[in-house]
């Protein structure tokens, strides 16, 4: 398993990188508010700072680009259940601007 306090930090020194986040990715299914299985690929933001306020934030995208996300958290398990899932079952219109799950 590898060390991820040493990856970041080591990516922080020599990259000279900072704002670092390690992100794991989670995909299922959920049903909508259709009824339908509609495809998710769930992303856990974790900045490794223990005790921070914002250390957790979840950002989840279904397989029509509807997304959702919640506040950052100290506790993962109140940031998943943060995340705004009935953003989920909105009606699917056209992506204007920025979203918050759009990739970088």
């Amino acid at each position: 398993m590898i060390d991820l306090d040493l990856a970041m930090a080591s990516i922080a020194q020599w990259g000279k990188a900072d704002g670092l986040l390690h992100v794991t990715e989670f995909e299922g299914y959920r049903k909508n508010a259709d009824g339908e299985d509609a495809k998710l690929k769930i992303r856990v933001l974790d900045n490794r700072q223990k005790g921070s306020p914002v250390r957790y934030h979840v950002e989840v995208t279904d397989e029509y680009g509807r997304c959702a996300t919640g506040n950052p958290d100290p506790d993962v398990d109140l940031a998943v259940s943060g995340v705004h899932w009935g953003n989920l079952d909105s009606p699917l219109k056209p992506v204007q601007g920025s979203s918050p799950c759009a990739p970088i």
